[in-house]
């Protein structure tokens, strides 16, 4: 297959056009055609040098071998290929923590089943994403080859992933599968992002589910981390070799919280090569890491203001906003540089200049700036340099760029609150203290916009996880917002009545993981007795969605989990249903 796309055309018999696209990387299918970025054959030969060291840590770099995850690869693979013409269609979601190597996992699926067959395979950018969406019904797609989509940060497509399930959901036959990869941290399978892409949820009959949310595993075995951190360093060009035989020195990499992870392992490489040998290196949590190599791209950023102050100023600020919303085009970044130069204090810089600089040293795909990456170290310089270091002018920072990118920035800040998390409330602890309270302090900020609109306030709470301590009770009060504002208006409208009993729903999982059970029911009997009235009227439209409120009432009932839950409704739903209609007893003790 050419590497360059090469266009063909032809007459058939009728008379009609038939038109040809060989090549990577290219549009797929007949009408709409999907634009897939896969990775090249075979892995990209680092640059020789580079002044931006950071940039060799980003997943599409590759900069170090691929080991240890040959057996998941493999079962991916399978389920890949495995085709039943009558169910075309298959989504798998992989999750797992900062650096844990999911994009990197993907690229090698990707690169796998293009070279072992005739398959397409590659990632959906963000815009990729809501155009082909728009051109038409996917259900009418017609994909001409086996492909796998992947979707990279899964959670920032919240607005259009649930129309792309809901309409691959109506295809029933194909002679070529049809597989869709969601990356993403976290997913709770009945609640947040997760449940509002798939409103049928993974305890029901969704068609497209194959199985719960893979987590991807630690690297186990000091052997692939010494060869990773070993790579990492003779890629940097040092001359330095870890100490591979001395027992000690494995003992105390195997102690690290960061051992298991890839591109941890990478960034304490470079910060041995950085001072020329382990020094403290062992001795140092994953935060520090981040914050070393965040710290060296502030110095990089620095380096191109020559001896502009104000350009000191204003361009780490600037790079830390673009960062957190994800990266911004040309057009976007020249409408927002005045704004951001008078909110610093800032406004003798020419914004044409400015842009060009920022462009240069964090140069976007197609134009613009990218945010700065991996994630934890664009998390660690926007934590430390948005606003100037000012915590006022950050927090206003944040809103303003929350309105620039909604998707986007919600999903960041949790990223920013649990990979800042203290392990320990000790004196040691209190930088990650203050950093992961900044972050709370800035999603705080979002939700309490009087003027927010309801949709970006769903935005917001759907990006917060239900296992994030700190983010709690954070969640629940906005759940509850939520549903206060649909009570009004909502007994003649179906879909906002439908709206708010899925909005009752979530706010039991999030009291629930309060401990506030007895409200938790109290939500949970309500949004079920709300999906039953809709049963009543419009049947097939409702009724999956009633028996995953049900249970979930049930469950919490009885207090077992909805499985034991579903084995209760199978063998008396009269009973059950009448409870639940008449609100009786409360939580059990069983």
């Amino acid at each position: 297959m050419p590497d360059k796309a090469v266009f063909q055309t032809a007459t058939a018999g009728d008379n009609s056009p038939i038109y040809q696209v060989c090549g990577k990387n290219v549009s797929i299918g007949t009408q709409p055609r999907l634009k897939l970025v896969g990775p090249p054959p075979e892995r990209p030969t680092p640059p020789k040098k580079t002044s931006d060291e950071s940039i060799m840590l980003i997943p599409q770099m590759e900069f170090t071998t691929f080991l240890g995850r040959d057996d998941l690869l493999e079962n991916f693979a399978a389920w890949a290929t495995d085709h039943d013409p009558s169910q075309p269609v298959s989504v798998r979601v992989i999750t797992g923590g900062a650096g844990i190597g999911k994009t990197r996992f993907a690229r090698e699926l990707c690169r796998t089943l293009s070279k072992t067959c005739e398959y397409e395979a590659g990632f959906v950018r963000d815009r990729e994403a809501r155009r082909f969406l728009s051109e038409r019904n996917l259900s009418e797609w017609g994909w001409q080859k086996p492909t796998l989509a992947v979707f990279d940060y899964a959670m920032t497509l919240i607005d259009v992933l649930p129309g792309w399930m809901e309409e691959l959901n109506d295809i029933y036959n194909s002679p070529y599968p049809l597989r869709i990869l969601l990356l993403e941290r976290q997913a709770e399978k009945d609640t947040g992002w997760l449940k509002q892409i798939f409103p049928d949820g993974f305890n029901t009959t969704d068609r497209l589910l194959d199985g719960e949310p893979w987590r991807l595993p630690d690297l186990d075995g000091p052997s692939f981390q010494l060869e990773i951190m070993q790579d990492m360093l003779n890629r940097l060009g040092s001359d330095f070799t870890l100490p591979k035989e001395n027992t000690e020195f494995c003992n105390q990499l195997t102690q690290t919280d960061w051992a298991g992870t890839p591109l941890f392992l990478m960034m304490a490489a470079m910060v041995m090569h950085q001072q020329g040998g382990v020094g403290q290196t062992l001795s140092l949590r994953r935060t520090d890491l981040a914050k070393k190599i965040a710290g060296h791209e502030h110095s990089r950023l620095l380096k191109v203001c020559s001896d502009n102050r104000s350009l000191k100023i204003f361009l780490p600020h600037l790079a830390a906003f673009a960062t957190l919303c994800g990266g911004l085009d040309h057009a976007t970044l020249m409408d927002v540089i005045a704004p951001e130069q008078a909110a610093i204090g800032v406004t003798s810089l020419d914004s044409a200049v400015v842009a060009e600089i920022l462009e240069d040293a964090l140069p976007g795909q197609n134009g613009g700036v990218a945010p700065i990456l991996p994630d934890i170290i664009g998390e660690s310089f926007v934590l430390n340099y948005l606003g100037n270091r000012n915590t006022q002018a950050s927090m206003d920072a944040v809103i303003r760029s929350f309105q620039q990118a909604p998707t986007s920035v919600p999903p960041m800040l949790v990223r920013c609150v649990e990979d800042f998390a203290p392990v320990a409330l000790a004196e040691t602890e209190v930088p990650d203290i203050k950093e992961q309270q900044l972050a709370i302090a800035w999603l705080q900020a979002l939700g309490d916009q009087k003027t927010l609109p309801l949709v970006q306030l769903i935005l917001l709470v759907g990006a917060l996880p239900q296992d994030t301590l700190a983010l709690r009770e954070l969640a629940a009060n906005w759940q509850q917002q939520i549903v206060d504002i649909l009570s009004t208006g909502t007994s003649e409208n179906h879909p906002l009545l439908a709206w708010r009993a899925s909005s009752l729903n979530n706010l039991s999982f999030r009291l629930s993981a309060l401990g506030r059970r007895e409200e938790a029911l109290e939500a949970a009997q309500e949004g079920a007795s709300l999906y039953w009235m809709l049963v009543q009227q419009i049947p097939k439209a409702f009724e999956n969605n009633f028996m995953i409120t049900m249970l979930t009432w049930l469950s919490l009932r009885q207090n077992v989990s909805r499985e034991e839950a579903r084995e209760l409704f199978e063998h008396d739903p009269e009973s059950h249903l009448r409870a639940l209609l008449e609100g009786v007893g409360g939580v059990t003790n069983k």
